[in-house]
C-alpha cells in the first residue's frame, strides 16, 4: 500500500511515497468504484472552514488487510463531498506537534498495539484532542496499548466473540441523532468481526449503536457478562470532540453506504462542523434525562428515554426518581414504557417490585408495556407477572386504563 508522508528539505514542504506493509495489497480498480459509488455525494454539514484530516493507519502487530479499503474510502469521502481533505499516513512522525496541529482531527484507521510509541508524540496528541479538535477512531483503533488513549477514546476492545464473516444484527440507540441518518430502520444486519469491550461506560460517552442482543446469538465465548456491546459512540474530551466506530474490519464495509454515511457524519462531528448531542448515555452522568414523564387523559407514562440499565447508580437514579414522581403526583395509573429498554438487571426488578407496592399503597395501578422478549423472559421466571400487569402495546396499556 502507498501512503503519503511529508518530509521538509530547505523549508519546503515535499510530498513522498513509501511502502508499508508489503503484504497489504492496493485495493483493485473494480473495489475503488465500489467505494466511489457508495460514498455520499453530500455532506450532511457545510464545513466552517477548510479542513485537513490526518488518516493514520499505522499498526504495530496485527495489521488489518483491509487499512487500504479505508483509506481509499476516506480520502474517497473527503474528495466527492468537499468535506476535508486526507492526508494518509503510517508515519508517527506526524504526531511531532508542529505536523499535528496543521490538522483539525485525526482519524485512527484500524490501528492495533503500539503504533505511537513516542512519549512526547502521545502528549501531542491528547493535547490536540483537549484542546478543540478531533478524533476518529475505526474498528481496531480501539485495541491501542495505551492506557490514556483508551480513557480518551472511550473504551478497549478485549476480543471478538463474533468473528469476521458473522452476521449480526444492530440496533440504532436514537434513530434520530444526527449521526444515525442514514439508516432507515431501527435495526440493521450487519457482517463483520464484532468486538467486546473493557474500560467502557456510558456514564462517559453517548452510545448511538449496540448490539441488538435479542436477536444476535449471544452464546459465544467472551460475551461480557452485562451483555452490553456498544458499536459505535460519541463523547467530549476537554474541548475537543471524539467519534468512535467498531465497525470495519472487512473490506467490503467500506463499500456499504449508510456506513459511509455514518462514517463521514462522525468525522463532521469530530471537527466540529455537525452540532450533534454527545451528552453521555448513562442516567448516572445524566440524571435528568433518565425518564421521560407524560401525561396522556390523566394517565401518567414514564418512557425510559436511556437504552440500557446496568449499574447499580443507574438503579439507585431509577428509583428515586420514580419514587419521587409518585410521591409528588400520585401517579395512580402509571404506566411504564419499556420500549427502548434491551436490559435489566435483577436490582431494577427488585426497585419496580418496591414502586408497584407503593402504588397500590395510594389506590394506584402500575402497568409495563412494551418490553423486549428477553426482559420479559426474566420477568416471568422470577414470577413478577405476578405481581406487575404487562401490556404488549402502550396503546393497549392505556386503553385499559381509559376502560376503568
Amino acid at each position: 500500500m502507498a501512503v503519503i508522508r511529508w518530509s521538509s528539505v530547505a523549508g519546503l514542504v515535499i510530498l513522498t511515497r513509501v511502502a508499508i506493509a508489503a503484504a497489504l495489497a492496493e485495493p483493485p480498480p473494480g473495489d475503488l468504484e465500489k467505494i466511489r459509488l457508495a460514498a455520499p455525494q453530500d455532506a450532511p454539514a457545510k464545513p466552517n472552514n477548510r479542513r485537513k484530516v490526518l488518516v493514520f493507519s499505522g499498526a504495530d502487530g496485527f495489521v488489518h488487510d483491509s487499512i487500504p479499503w479505508g483509506e481509499a474510502a476516506l480520502r474517497i469521502m473527503g474528495e466527492k463531498t468537499g468535506a476535508y481533505s486526507a492526508t494518509l499516513s503510517d508515519d508517527p512522525a506526524f504526531f511531532d506537534r508542529e505536523r499535528l496541529f496543521q490538522f483539525d482531527a485525526v482519524v485512527m484507521n484500524n490501528n492495533c498495539g503500539n503504533p505511537i510509541a513516542d512519549i512526547q508524540r502521545r502528549t501531542n496528541l491528547l493535547e490536540f484532542v483537549r484542546s478543540g479538535r478531533g478524533l476518529v477512531g475505526i474498528h481496531c483503533a480501539a485495541h491501542l496499548d495505551w492506557p490514556e488513549y483508551t480513557e480518551m477514546l472511550g473504551g478497549y476492545s478485549i476480543s471478538h466473540p463474533w468473528n469476521a464473516g458473522s452476521t449480526v444484527m444492530i440496533r440504532l440507540e436514537e434513530p434520530d441523532h444526527p449521526l444515525l441518518r442514514s439508516f432507515t430502520a431501527a435495526s440493521f444486519a450487519h457482517s463483520d468481526e464484532i468486538f467486546v469491550f473493557r474500560d467502557f461506560s456510558r456514564q462517559k460517552v453517548r452510545v448511538l449503536l449496540s448490539l441488538d442482543t435479542a436477536h444476535t446469538d449471544m452464546n459465544k465465548p467472551g460475551v461480557t457478562k452485562d451483555q452490553d456491546v456498544p458499536l459505535a459512540w460519541i463523547r467530549r474530551y476537554g474541548e475537543g470532540r471524539v467519534f468512535y466506530s467498531a465497525l470495519g474490519h472487512q473490506k467490503d464495509v467500506y463499500w456499504r453506504s449508510p456506513i459511509l454515511k455514518h462514517y463521514l457524519s462522525g468525522i463532521q462531528f469530530a471537527l466540529g462542523d455537525l452540532k450533534a448531542d454527545a451528552t453521555p448515555s448513562s442516567p448516572a452522568g445524566n440524571k435528568h434525562r433518565q425518564i421521560q414523564v407524560t401525561v396522556v387523559d390523566g394517565i401518567t407514562v414514564v418512557s425510559f428515554v436511556q437504552s440500557k440499565i446496568l449499574s447499580e447508580p443507574d438503579v439507585q437514579t431509577l428509583g428515586e426518581e420514580l419514587f419521587g414522581l409518585v410521591d409528588r403526583d400520585g401517579c395512580k395509573f402509571l404506566v411504564l414504557d419499556f420500549q427502548k429498554v434491551q436490559f435489566c438487571s435483577s436490582a431494577v426488578i427488585g426497585k419496580l417490585v418496591i414502586l408497584d407496592r407503593k402504588v397500590k399503597s395510594k389506590e394506584g395501578k402500575l402497568r409495563l408495556c412494551r418490553m423486549a422478549p428477553g426482559i420479559r423472559e426474566v420477568f416471568q421466571i422470577i414470577r413478577l407477572d405476578q405481581v406487575l400487569e404487562i401490556k404488549d402495546t402502550r396503546e393497549e396499556a392505556l386503553a385499559a386504563f381509559r376502560a376503568r
